[in-house]
């Protein structure tokens, strides 16, 4: 299948709310079998004393993830069974450019790669290898302590498959601990687990510490967890330079910068940031949860944004050439040392708030959104319970309709009322409905600027539901942030607030 028309289908399924289980890729060809504990391997767990009789098969499997590489032609299978995998061949493994797959045989708690050293990767793609090379169900490591050297995977002007792998415990000098994406690299990246990693080369800057893309690279980041890692200067859970990365359904969590973007840090980079779990992340600088610095118009929406905390934006933060569009996200209980707990927006065209619930967030000024040199334009939004205002604008016009803004504000349809949030199956900002079981309606409810199908929030529509019982928002639309029907990357059992 050609990889622009399989990644036009992804986003379609992403788009329209289904759930997406990645299983594994199985190729048509020969497999190829790899095993270090082999029955007729004479060393068993040392690539370098193999069976005399190695020819990939079941009976005499090599015994080095790179010998049956080697041995595999376009559309073949590297089945790699379970054990632990070091040495000579088991690192810097590299496809050559074929297209081929090469998966654990049970998933990556079966499977481990680990690298022992400072100075190799799990994984290098330098080949131009495209969507069809999948690497798929491994955990990729280093040995505990191990000094800086090179990232989990290299992707290098190639845009393969990683999926569903577990990438930790890796330190990088410059860029991209876990994941690093360079010169037209643009992998699709889904399913992975991307935890505890580093980029860190103090006194030097260094970027990305969970994944780095740059220099036109356009990764599509899935239904991932990135968490735990660090940057010492730029992007902790996510770097993007000159990078128009899809981030899509992820929980991006307890991740660190020393300066800006501790969960996503985008910079002249129109990326799609969408319905992703952003909660914990801290940065020295701007931007906790996401810092995004572009010449294009960014498409923010659907997130949950919980938790964060910054010098300025602790939830988020714009700088944005082009007209910014922030729609149906939940910001929640983030913090600011200085401006703007819940949004820091500084530039000369326009935000647009739409449909977002911002509530609970603190700062000195602008608890809830700080506005400077721009003009604001908020839309069936609701603020409540920030501290110490919701709305500070230090230069700028600014136009709030059909909003709810504690301690009113003027403008067409708003209103000053307690929302009354109640907890449901996702989390703690549902609204209160009779039909859906609670004792009253929320204020907020069919209170918003015209029919769901006709409203300006609604084109493109805002999919979801403000009811505990998860029946779809008709009628007049709501105010604030609706919650997804289906489709959203948590565990059984949790809330989105809980998430870190």
């Amino acid at each position: 299948m050609n990889e622009h028309r399989f990644d036009l289908i992804l986003l379609l399924l992403f788009i329209a709310g289904g759930l997406l289980i990645f299983t594994p890729i199985v190729q048509a060809g020969t497999t190829w079998y790899v095993d270090d504990d082999a029955p007729n391997d004479p060393g068993p767990g040392d690539p370098d004393v193999s069976d005399p009789l190695e020819d990939g098969s079941t009976d005499h499997p090599f015994d080095a993830i790179q010998e049956g590489i080697d041995a595999a032609t376009g559309g073949d299978t590297v089945l790699v069974a379970d054990g632990t995998y070091t040495g000579t061949g088991n690192r810097d493994i590299d496809f050559g450019g074929k297209a081929i797959t090469v998966r654990s045989e049970n998933g990556l708690h079966h499977c481990v790669i680990d690298i022992e050293g400072d100075n190799y990767s799990g994984f290098t793609f330098f080949s131009g290898e495209g969507r069809d090379s999948v690497a798929q169900g491994f955990t990729i490591k280093t040995m505990e302590g191990a000094g800086r050297g090179q990232p989990g995977i290299y992707c290098d002007g190639s845009s393969p498959t990683i999926m569903n792998n577990m990438i930790t415990g890796f330190k990088v000098y410059d860029a991209g601990g876990g994941i690093r994406c360079i010169l037209n690299a643009s992998p699709l990246i889904v399913g992975n687990i991307i935890y505890n990693n580093m980029a860190d080369d103090y006194p030097d800057p260094a970027f990305g510490g969970g994944i780095y893309c740059d220099r036109d690279s356009a990764p599509i980041i899935i239904n991932n967890t990135i968490e735990g890692n660090y940057a010492d200067w730029l992007g902790g859970g996510i770097f993007c330079s000159s990078a128009p990365a899809t981030i899509l359904n992820n929980v991006i969590t307890c991740n660190e910068s020393g300066s800006d973007g501790g969960g996503i840090f985008c910079h002249e980079s129109a990326a799609i940031i969408k319905n992703n779990i952003i909660s914990w992340n801290n940065s020295s600088g701007t931007g906790g949860g996401i810092y995004c610095h572009t010449e294009g118009d960014p498409a923010i929406t659907g997130n949950v944004i919980i938790g964060n905390e910054a010098g300025w934006g602790g939830g988020v933060s714009f700088y944005s050439a082009g007209s910014s569009i922030f729609k149906n996200n939940l910001i929640v209980g983030n913090t600011a040392i200085e401006r703007g707990g819940g949004i820091y927006y500084y530039w000369l065209n326009p935000l647009h708030v739409i449909n977002n619930t911002i509530a609970g967030n603190t700062a000195p000024t602008g608890g809830g959104i700080y506005c400077d040199g721009a003009d604001l334009t908020v839309l069936n939004s609701i603020f409540w319970n920030n501290a110490p205002d919701g709305i500070f604008v230090n230069s700028g016009m600014v136009t709030i309709t059909y909003s709810d803004v504690q301690g009113g504000y003027p403008g067409t349809g708003n209103i000053d009322a307690d929302p009354i949030f109640v907890r449901g199956p996702l989390g703690s900002y549902y609204l209160s409905q009779i039909a859906a079981g609670q004792g009253q309606n929320s204020p907020c409810v069919d209170t918003g600027d015209g029919p769901v199908c006709l409203s300006i929030s609604a084109n493109p529509a805002v999919f979801g539901t403000t009811r505990t019982d998860l029946v779809p928002d008709s009628g007049i639309i709501d105010m604030g942030y609706h919650y997804p029907l289906r489709g959203i990357q948590i565990p059984p059992g949790a809330l989105l607030e809980e998430i870190r």
